[in-house]
């Protein structure tokens, strides 16, 4: 989302002399380091999709002398293999994060999956499809060691008031990705390189990102000797004080749980669209590989697109308040569920390429939404969203293995239009359900457990600002003018406070 316009502020941006490292620094090194460790990695797992196609037909398996059998009756449980091994280690990243960091955690991270990626081909070859699932689980439990700590370890690095562009270079990172993923597997798998190639490619990037994170990666601006005494001060300033989170009263908040309910329903159906359309389009509608990867990455093209649309509109209709935030987030999610929920519901009756090609496109689109909606939600109903959106994601992932698990007894014949059909209405129906939970038990206001509701105003001096301006979460820039009135104001309390306490000791003294 957004890529090239954010990293070209982020490339060009002039410093403010008149603000002390606002400049760029050492934090942009990091903020580029785990952009393309989100690219990777999510180039990693949206390779399968693709090559899984290749891996079962004989045309395009037998190149480089890899060679698997054309007759896979397991192909869901293999594209699920990921989400087994990273529902297994995603919560403990953090955990490994703090207590040996992440320039420790994340590189070895890296290199297990790219290792992995490098013998892909070959276990495959020798032990098919088994063999190949071992592989994905081990990659998947490499990544869950990293890709939830990416917003942490931002935390520590980004300044609030650059956090709006950061949080969409991130999302952008998961689109460019996609767009690689899809592309260059179809181009490589379809040519006289055979489908083992993506994975050597992916392998040698994944090396390559960690020498350059063992080389430039840095834990925290606290104690680096690299970093300006400017920019770490313009770092650490404005971060919120956490407490101890009540669980009791988090876990029985319907805002809450309203949230973690979209995110189970929204991972159902992009698990479904990301990992089964490529066989869907390749079975039923006959499409060539290459054909079946540009539709997909022209989908995420027009999904990066229509980011834009929504980015722009809810972020005027909350500032000029026209809506509220939590209408909004209504809304968005609605459209990345409902009109997603129709056009899966149309899958099923129709026949035509064009319509089917126009109809998988806009749910990836309409998926979009979902980042205005339940993703940012968390930022709406805390200061403080690392656990909880953690929870959300396992969940997310959990929910992963329900379609990945029906869809190999539904879908028995990869060939059979009716039985995708009942695939496409079982995940519309989940899409309207969880949904409809999220409408009506949602909520766009801090809950009274955050932890920065104590302070004054209820916050510990945090701005109230929502949404996409909170998000790996911080909140406008301010400018210049009110830096200064800022310094001038506290210099004031300084010396009003230096005064009071030298009158108060002269008394004691008399």
């Amino acid at each position: 989302m957004r890529y090239f316009e954010v990293a070209s502020k982020l490339l060009t941006q002039e410093p403010n002399k008149e603000i002390p490292g606002y400049g760029l620094g050492l934090r942009h090194v990091q903020i580029i380091l785990q952009f393309f460790l989100v690219t990777v990695f999510v180039a990693m797992n949206m390779t399968l999709p693709i090559t899984i196609v290749a891996m079962a037909n004989p045309i395009n398996s037998e190149h480089m002398g890899v060679t698997v059998s054309a007759n896979w009756t397991d192909q869901s449980l293999i594209l699920v293999s990921v989400q087994y091994g990273y529902a297994v280690t995603q919560l403990f990243g953090s955990v490994l994060c703090g207590a040996y960091g992440c320039r420790f955690v994340m590189p070895y991270s890296m290199f297990l999956s790219a290792l992995v990626c490098v013998v892909i081909p070959v276990v495959t070859s020798n032990f098919g499809p088994h063999g190949l699932m071992i592989c994905l689980i081990i990659q998947g439990a490499s990544q869950g060691f990293s890709l939830p700590v990416v917003p942490i370890y931002l935390d520590k690095w980004v300044p609030s008031s650059e956090r709006n562009s950061i949080g969409t270079l991130m999302y952008a990172a998961n689109a460019l990705g996609a767009v690689i993923a899809t592309k260059g597997a179809a181009l490589l798998s379809s040519s006289f390189l055979g489908w083992s190639s993506p994975y050597y490619v992916l392998g040698i990037l994944g090396f390559f990102w960690t020498y350059f994170m063992l080389q430039f990666g840095r834990n925290v601006p606290e104690g680096c000797e690299e970093i300006s005494a400017a920019e770490r001060e313009y770092i650490k300033r404005e971060k919120p004080v956490k407490d101890k989170v009540p669980w009791g009263r988090v876990l029985t908040t319907p805002a809450l749980l309203a949230i973690w309910t979209a995110h189970a329903g929204t991972f159902w159906v992009m698990w479904l669209m990301t990992a089964e359309i490529p066989t869907y389009l390749f079975k039923v509608l006959k499409f060539s590989l290459n054909t079946d990867g540009d539709i997909v990455s022209d989908a995420y093209l027009m999904s990066w697109l229509f980011s834009f649309i929504m980015s722009g509109t809810t972020g005027y209709l909350i500032r000029s308040k026209i809506l509220t935030v939590t209408v909004t987030r209504k809304i968005s999610q609605s459209i990345a569920s409902y009109l997603v929920a129709i056009c899966l519901i149309l899958l099923g009756f129709l026949t035509d390429r064009d319509w089917v090609i126009f109809c998988l496109t806009t749910i990836f689109v309409g998926l979009t939404a979902s980042f205005w909606g339940f993703m940012l939600n968390y930022n709406d109903i805390t200061h403080n969203r690392g656990i909880v959106t953690e929870i959300g994601g396992f969940i997310g992932t959990l929910t992963t293995l329900i379609p990945a698990i029906s869809k190999n007894f539904i879908v028995t014949n990869q060939s059979d239009r009716a039985q995708w059909a009942l695939m496409f209405w079982i995940t519309a129906a989940v899409a309207i359900v969880t949904n409809t939970v999220f409408f009506f038990y949602s909520s766009g206001d801090i809950q009274e457990w955050d932890s920065c509701s104590s302070g004054e105003n209820g916050e510990l001096g945090i701005s109230s600002q929502k949404g996409e301006s909170r998000y790996l979460m911080g909140k406008s820039v301010p400018n210049t003018r009110d830096y200064a009135s800022k310094g001038e104001s506290v210099n004031n309390e300084d010396s009003s406070s230096n005064e009071t306490k030298e009158i108060n000791a002269s008394r004691r003294n008399s």
